[in-house]
């Protein structure tokens, strides 16, 4: 259920705003704390026309209320005697008006709230037994997510406890508005469009429908995300939801950004939460390999992984990004080939260590010296120093892979000089943007292999990684979806 909430400061206004929520929202939100002025003749309108969620919230609750408590209490009053059919009273201090509902309005349809503005608290579950003593219809507690570990401990929650609604507010807790339905919670609240929302961290109608497929969710989604920081450039939560939707797969795709000092943390909230699995992008490539029980025979000793796959109590991985270079390089082959990497992270040592168990003679380098003769000695190849870059000859490399994050977001940075390109040479750049680099490497002649190129390669790896039984038409789809 997708409660569209609607916080207008005039009546006629939110008629309109109604009027066009309705046309996909299952429920509205009417914030009465908004409006400047409405009359009970209006409010028995909006009632027996539209059926709506009344909310009267408090400053202190991240409403506009400024009655005073008991002229608060007094509409609220009036308002029961309407017999709304959803209404929402806040916890501890509406006490006597829920007293004053059952008896006066027994089929209102009560959500009782709890908000927190500044934090997440501590025993959530001994707040919501006590909240559900009071027989709401259903608890809800919206309270501010100050690191993605307070959006999965919520989420857990919401498994364990039926008819809670929670909200992890701000947009460290967008996860709890997206996956409710795979907790057998399918409440969530929406705004009509990106410049009316209510709340931080909420998403419009639109995005949920569209990019989530939210109505379509249940308690049997397969549950996948991508591990980073930062992860707001991927497009991977696009790509792949748009074709689990087309394939009628049921399952989901969200972005898990997490602090560097929460990840130990958040992998074993993963797998409780039911994660199928993950991909694993920036900064977190090298240090998730301690959670891996499994590899695949050729990748034993790679060290970085790419893809995590959660199978009963192990922890499966791969890396993607070393066969997709390999088959992105197929024709013409890697065999005896001299293949240039630019970087010194995850990407590059998947890409190297791949490449040299195909037969090619690799060579690092990096802007950090250091970093490129660490990883050529750990996979017993060679490292060049930086300055190499500006003086390349033709004989000095068959194949160039630039895989830092240089070029990327409209810069026109390129590690690699014009003079260094060469026609016929085999150039990837890993960047999703279209870089200088490949650019210039077009003019010169090179056959190129762009950033977007290089991830539906290795997106299909790691989907068919996850799912065993998989369309043929993946590749042509993830085309087709590329943002």
């Amino acid at each position: 259920m997708i409660i569209v909430s609607l916080a207008e400061k005039n009546y006629a206004t939110l008629l309109k705003k109604i009027k066009l929520a309705k046309k996909d929202a299952d429920l509205i939100e009417v914030r009465l704390d908004a409006l400047a002025t409405i009359t009970l003749t209006q409010l028995q309108s909006l009632n027996q026309n539209f059926s709506p969620l009344f909310t009267l919230r408090t400053k202190n609750e991240g409403g506009f209320c400024t009655r005073s408590s008991s002229q608060r209490n007094l509409f609220l009053k009036e308002l029961i005697d309407l017999k709304p059919d959803y209404l929402d009273l806040e916890f501890k201090k509406d006490f006597s008006l829920i007293a004053y509902l059952k008896k006066q309005s027994p089929k209102t349809k009560l959500i009782l709230s709890k908000h927190y503005l500044q934090k997440m608290p501590h025993r959530l579950g001994t707040l919501i037994s006590k909240m559900k003593k009071e027989s709401p219809w259903k608890v809800k507690i919206a309270a501010s997510a100050n690191s993605i570990l307070d959006a999965l401990k919520m989420l857990t929650l919401m498994k364990k406890y039926p008819d809670f609604i929670g909200i992890a507010m701000g947009e460290k807790g967008t996860l709890s508005r997206i996956l409710a339905p795979l907790c057998k919670q399918p409440y969530t609240y929406a705004s009509l469009n990106d410049t009316e929302k209510t709340a931080k961290g909420q998403l419009t109608l639109k995005d949920l429908q569209k990019l989530y497929n939210y109505s379509k969710l249940n308690s049997k989604t397969k549950l996948l995300g991508l591990i980073g920081n930062p992860i707001s450039q991927s497009p991977g939560y696009k790509v792949y939801n748009a074709l689990f939707k087309e394939l009628k797969m049921n399952a989901v795709y969200v972005n898990v950004e997490v602090e560097k000092n929460k990840i130990k943390k958040v992998i074993p909230l993963l797998k409780e939460l039911g994660f199928l699995g993950a991909s694993v992008t920036i900064p977190f490539k090298e240090s998730l390999f301690s959670f891996v029980k499994d590899m695949p025979k050729n990748q034993k000793g790679i060290s970085a992984i790419n893809t995590l796959y959660y199978s009963n109590s192990v922890v499966k991985a791969m890396n993607s990004d070393g066969m997709a270079a390999l088959n992105l390089f197929n024709e013409g082959g890697v065999a005896e080939k001299k293949v240039l990497i630019i970087g010194a992270g995850g990407t590059a040592k998947g890409i190297g260590f791949v490449l040299k168990k195909a037969g090619a003679h690799v060579t690092f380098i990096n802007r950090t010296e250091k970093k490129a003769r660490a990883l050529a000695r750990s996979l017993k190849v060679n490292s060049l120093p930086f300055k190499t870059l500006n003086c390349l000859k033709k004989e000095d490399y068959d194949i160039l892979v630039q895989a830092t994050s240089v070029g990327g977001q409209g810069s026109q940075a390129s590690l690699v000089p014009a003079k260094c390109l060469y026609s016929g040479k085999r150039i990837l750049d890993v960047v999703l943007s279209n870089t200088k680099l490949i650019e210039t490497a077009k003019k010169k002649g090179c056959r190129v292999y762009t950033g977007k190129t290089f991830w539906i390669a290795q997106g299909e790896l790691q989907l068919r990684f996850w799912f065993r039984k998989l369309s043929s038409d993946v590749t042509k789809l993830m085309k087709k979806y590329m943002p």
